[in-house]
């Protein structure tokens, strides 16, 4: 693992604690579920285009947690509950993302379940990745003399840059350039797109199977209004002519 100080470690921490400090001062700013939902939905109304995000989004969010389970928060070795002595469930900045995105979408909706689901589903993601990164490293330490890289052999680390360059080209050029038309959100918020985009790919599967009807038509009307008031800003949208 990569230590606070010392090679690569203080750039690194430096670097994601920016990542994750960017998604946190997002969270803090958008506190109404309507709201941060019409954000993102404003540039993904294409059906071709959400069902491409219903898919990818996940995708990056996982090997997000992939790559950053390599690290441990801020460099420190704190141990959690899973791990051995030998192979330590460590803290890492993968563990922030699930417990951060179920905090924040537990309070954007906290009474309909579908957000505490989803939660629920970012913990089982995050075990899967700590199972497979424990995994890697007690077989990189069968092929050596027994100390181990931060790295460990490698393998999830490339699965993590194999599923990054897929997730970002199939909502980049098919989603948006091809399919709406649009720039996709990011280019105009990172923070805001980051930490909303998991729970509107997962509202969007609840919305086609006619689930939160009531939320789909509240963000609909907001999308409206935020797309108009996008044009009357000088916006150069597809959407707007």
């Amino acid at each position: 693992m990569v230590a606070l100080l010392g090679h690569r470690g203080l750039v690194l921490n430096a670097v994601h604690l920016a990542f994750v400090c960017s998604i946190l001062r997002s969270m803090v700013h958008e506190t109404e579920l309507g709201s941060a939902l019409a954000f993102y939905a404003a540039y993904h109304q294409d059906p071709i285009n959400q069902a491409i995000h219903f898919v990818f989004v996940p995708t990056l969010l996982y090997s997000f947690m992939v790559y950053f389970a390599h690290f441990p928060a801020l460099g420190f070795s704190i141990a959690l509950p899973g791990g051995t002595a030998e192979e330590p469930h460590l803290l890492t900045y993968a563990t922030l993302i699930p417990c951060v995105y179920a905090a924040y979408y537990c309070y954007l909706d906290p009474f309909s379940g579908w957000a505490q689901l989803y939660g629920i589903i970012g913990f089982l993601m995050y075990a899967s990745v700590v199972h497979l990164v424990m995994a890697d490293r007690r077989t990189a330490r069968k092929k050596s003399d027994g100390t181990v890289s931060w790295a460990g052999t490698g393998r999830p680390l490339k699965l993590a840059a194999v599923l990054q360059v897929l997730g970002w080209y199939m909502q980049v050029h098919p989603g948006h350039a091809v399919f709406e038309g649009v720039k996709p959100a990011l280019f105009d918020s990172l923070g805001q797109s980051l930490s909303v985009a998991p729970l509107f790919a997962f509202y969007e599967g609840l919305w086609a199977l006619g689930l939160q009807a009531d939320l789909h038509n509240t963000t609909a009307a907001l999308v409206a209004e935020r797309r108009a008031a996008m044009c009357a800003g000088g916006g150069a949208f597809a959407f707007c002519s």
